[in-house]
């Protein structure tokens, strides 16, 4: 028998010991509420306790909370919250009764005759209580701390969090990094169930989408438990949406800002609205939130391209310069969010709900391009070059990305056992709109041009023309139409889920827990579906720039290039119309490359079941459990067959099915030295499967480029098991310092290959392919510093600290070549922000750290791609003008922080992009 199948055994004869052991006298329930005394607030997270016994629980988001399982008696019940005072009532349990307990507790926060911004601490609060109270290791991040900072995007509020860095796009966050992770091995949720991504190929979600706004709170898992889906070796990232019931009563907010982008000097919108209510006797509720947001922004970038070239002497010179773009970029991003959520709630015991959420990106680009095609001459040496090509080109198009979360379901108590069940459907579509498609016309220089290159700036490197006046090169005159490329995209993703769960209160001797356990079907989908064609000029007329050129950029990057004329969209948009498909005048060939090999289809479907236990021994919990998955997949590609000559000759579907499982056992132990003080343990296994595009069976190659990429069927899913230590204490003046380590292994690493084919039809052939790695090692240390100073005397107690650093270390064998850290890794990565909030003022100046990491793995380590270090600056304030009244200014990216990639070592600039800073104010009110 397998080392896994015994794991399975002795977890399900161990629970099976639990219910054997439940003692079958008659016992008692406490139920009751936690809320605010001065608010009403409802306070989730809250510590109730039966003093001198294991019985417990923790306050639900509503702050309801369930004692089951009590022996009859009388008792003391003591409920203790951070930043609020310690609270202790007598109680008296009956055998089959349950017995009603209101608790009211006082803030400890709070100073008399003084204004303060209560809201925000409380949501601190909250956040600090979930974290404490819970079973595993996570953050929280509650809706009133994502308001402190200046962070529209899902993305861009997770970089505060300890152990999260991010990507990011055009300067705006999109991908979360985890604890030194790439993407992949992050699962996204709403609510606890995966989102479908829009992503054309990858599996991951980028969170540039969704906007915070309609967010009643984050959760970063850590450590998962055998409740959760296998799929997050790095974590979880659960997205909570607005429940009528957060709230104690009736709750309307109104949000409404605009701003300034100073590199495209155009303004900013944003509005947000949100509607909570309950009616039928407080039975039924409501939630409904809106949210809208347009950013006009600009991106000044240069790229770089850096590879071994042969002089006309035939000499090898390595890395020398053979690319060199500058794109002026402006995209403007609409966002719209929305969610809604209805409830009925009969009792306390049972509830029903229906909810929703939607989010669209529109984001509309128009980037211009000027490129030396520097290898397309001879290199005299390597800074020498004769008849290098020049080339002007536009790109624009429209993007829509949109994802779209639908659930239901039900939550039932009876007795000492709950159920809950749901059903969840999500579908992530990305487009680039057809007819209409994306369009690159290129504009090439009716004559070579000689250069002289200096590379003494690597991040901006000039050059000089011998040949020709320098103003030819911005001259539109003298640029003549080669060829405009056209495509439109279409991916969808679509995910089906059911799934039903069971809770048990049982007691064990003297000591009590709960048994849980429950199954999940999973069936989701995938497919892409492109067109492009290249269109060449058949005309007999030249056709030259001039005509569709617009304004000339002279101080690009600061001064270092000037950049001269960009294309008008509209005029080329016209023209390509116009002509388009005519004979003798723009005639198309299809790109067989990207409309047939990039076409896939792709199903997967997943079934699981559970066994979990939790048990609190006096001061120490204790989770326990396995988790059963079985996966089968499709996937659909497209095998491209070329003749010797490079010729494209048919394009053939072919399909690989496999079918697979995986036990994932879990441990975790929480000793709470101290009401306010965790020592926390754990041992976790999960799981990583391939992006999408990459276990597809496809082959296609650029015979002109002399490039092949395929995909990889058999690639094996990554796996891993997981190690945590972490000590945490609470500040009840408001506030936490934790450390701790952690460390994976992980198994069957998965990357990109690259590597030059010898012999066969392809001799010589650069080929790009996805593969599996062996094991690797990921360990790290987290510390987190929050606290506000509360006890300082006056206008001093106003400050706060928000701190964290998160400090990784990898080892990876890549198997094909020598080791590497892991894609993704950064072995630093921190935040550290003053805070103040006092008076009806809240302000905060935040500095965030993402430290350098491997973004693409080389065919050697010379050739791997760097993601330099980023620092940037914020600050996010607002004054209570009126009651129930805000006024906000944030200010982003204070010191023009740029994104900075490099190849091999620092001193190798492949992209270097500029973004300034942008700015928003406004105002919120709510009732």
């Amino acid at each position: 028998m397998s080392i896994k199948k015994v794991q399975f055994v002795v977890h399900l004869l161990l629970c099976l010991l639990l219910v054997g052991l439940v003692q079958a006298q008659p016992r008692g329930t406490i139920v009751g509420k936690v809320t605010d005394a001065n608010s009403g607030d409802f306070l989730p997270g809250a510590n109730i306790l039966l003093q001198g016994t294991t019985h417990g629980a923790a306050s639900d988001r509503q702050g309801n909370f369930r004692v089951v399982n009590v022996p009859p008696g009388t008792y003391t019940l003591t409920v203790r919250y951070i930043g609020y005072d310690a609270f202790s009532t007598q109680v008296t349990v009956d055998a089959n009764a349950e017995t009603q307990v209101q608790v009211e507790l006082q803030p400890s926060y709070l100073v008399a005759e003084e204004v303060i911004v209560t809201g925000v601490r409380e949501g601190q609060i909250k956040a600090l209580n979930q974290q404490r109270i819970a079973a595993n290791i996570k953050n929280v991040v509650a809706r009133e701390e994502m308001e402190r900072f200046p962070d529209l995007n899902t993305a861009e509020v997770l970089q505060r969090v300890p152990g999260v860095n991010i990507s990011r796009d055009l300067g705006e966050g999109k991908f979360v990094f985890l604890r030194g992770t790439e993407p992949r091995l992050t699962t996204v949720t709403v609510n606890g169930e995966q989102i479908a991504t829009p992503e054309d190929e990858e599996r991951f979600v980028a969170l540039d989408v969704i906007s915070a706004h309609q967010l009643a709170s984050i959760e970063v898992t850590k450590t998962i438990t055998p409740d959760m889906d296998g799929d997050a070796i790095a974590g979880v990232v659960n997205l909570v949406t607005r429940s009528a019931f957060d709230y104690p009563g009736r709750y309307y907010r109104f949000g409404v800002g605009g701003g300034y982008n100073n590199l495209s000097s155009k303004p900013n919108y944003r509005g947000s609205l949100t509607l909570n209510d309950t009616f039928g006797n407080g039975r039924f509720g409501y939630s409904i939130s809106a949210n809208w947001q347009q950013a006009n922004r600009a991106t000044h970038n240069n790229e770089m391209k850096w590879d071994f070239e042969e002089d006309v002497n035939g000499n090898v010179l390595p890395f020398a310069l053979r690319d060199l773009e500058l794109r002026d970029y402006f995209n403007q991003r609409n966002r719209y969010g929305g969610s809604a959520q209805l409830e009925f709630r009969p009792s306390g015991q049972h509830r029903f709900y229906v909810g929703g959420m939607f989010n669209r990106r529109d984001d509309y680009q128009r980037r211009n391009q000027f490129r030396v095609r520097v290898n397309k001459g001879d290199y005299i040496t390597a800074t020498e070059i004769e008849k290098t090509r020049v080339v002007r080109a536009l790109q624009e198009r429209t993007e829509t990305q949109t994802i779209i979360s639908l659930n239901g379901g039900g939550d039932h108590t009876f007795g000492n056992l709950r159920m809950t069940y749901y059903g969840a459907y999500s579908f992530g579509e990305q487009v680039k709109e057809a007819p209409k498609g994306q369009i690159i016309p290129e504009f090439q220089m009716n004559a070579k041009a000689n250069i002289t290159l200096d590379l003494s700036d690597m991040d901006a490197p000039k050059f000089n023309v011998t040949n020709l006046d320098p103003s030819y090169l911005n001259d539109p005159a003298n640029f003549e139409i080669d060829q405009i490329d056209w495509r439109a995209e279409n991916t969808t993703n679509k995910d089906l889920v059911g799934a039903v769960n069971f809770d048990y209160g049982y007691r064990l001797g003297n000591s009590a827990g709960t048994l849980k356990f429950g199954g999940k079907i999973r069936s989701r989908s995938k497919d892409r579906n492109d067109e492009r064609m290249r269109y060449k000029w058949k005309g007999d007329e030249t056709i030259v720039l001039a005509p569709f050129a617009g304004e000339i950029v002279e101080n690009f990057q600061g001064g270092d290039y000037v950049f001269g004329p960009r294309t008008d969209p509209d005029k080329i948009r016209d023209f390509f119309d116009a002509n388009r498909d005519r004979a003798g005048r723009l005639e198309g060939s299809l790109r067989v490359d990207e409309t047939f090999g990039e076409k896939y289809d792709a199903s997967e479907d997943i079934a699981a079941y559970y066994l979990m236990a939790t048990h609190q021994f006096g001061k120490l919990m204790v989770v326990a459990g396995l988790r059963h998955e079985f996966t089968s997949t499709k996937y659909t590609g497209t095998f491209l067959a070329f003749n010797e000559d490079g010729d494209f000759v048919e394009a053939t579907p072919q399909s690989d099915s496999r079918s697979y499982n995986n036990l994932f056992p879990n441990l975790q132990f929480r000793y709470s030295v101290t009401p306010n003080t965790n020592v926390r343990l754990a041992y976790t296994t999960g799981i990583s499967r391939g992006n999408y595009f990459d276990l597809v069976p496809y082959f296609f190659l650029v015979p002109e480029d002399r490039i092949i990429t395929r995909g990889n069927p058999n690639l094996d899913p990554t796996t891993s098991n997981n190690f945590d230590f972490l000590v945490e204490h609470y500040f009840q003046g408001i506030g936490i310092l934790s450390g701790g380590v952690f460390l994976k292994d992980l198994d069957k690493i998965i990357y990109k290959r690259t590597f030059l084919q010898s012999g066969g039809n392809f001799d010589g052939f650069q080929i790009t392919e996805p593969v599996n790695g062996g094991s690797a090692t990921l360990w790290g240390v987290e510390i987190n510093w929050q606290q506000q100073f509360t006890f300082l005397p006056g206008w001093l107690s106003g400050f706060g600290i928000y701190a964290n650093y998160t400090y990784t270390q990898s080892d990876a064998d890549l198997l094909f070549r020598e080791r590497s850290l892991l894609p993704g890794q950064a072995s630093n990565a921190g935040n550290l922000a003053l805070t103040y909030q006092k008076y009806g003022l809240t302000a905060r100046l935040a500095l965030n750290y993402n430290g350098k990491f491997i973004d693409e793995i080389g065919k050697t380590e010379d050739f791997d791609e760097w993601r330099d270090d980023h620092v940037q600056l914020d600050f996010s304030g607002s004054y209570r003008v009126a009651r129930n009244l805000d006024f906000f200014l944030e200010v982003i990216n204070i010191t023009n922080e740029p994104r900075r990639d490099y190849m091999g070592i620092p001193s190798r600039t492949i992209q270097r992009d500029f973004y300034s800073f942008w700015m928003n104010a406004g105002f919120r009110w709510r009732m």
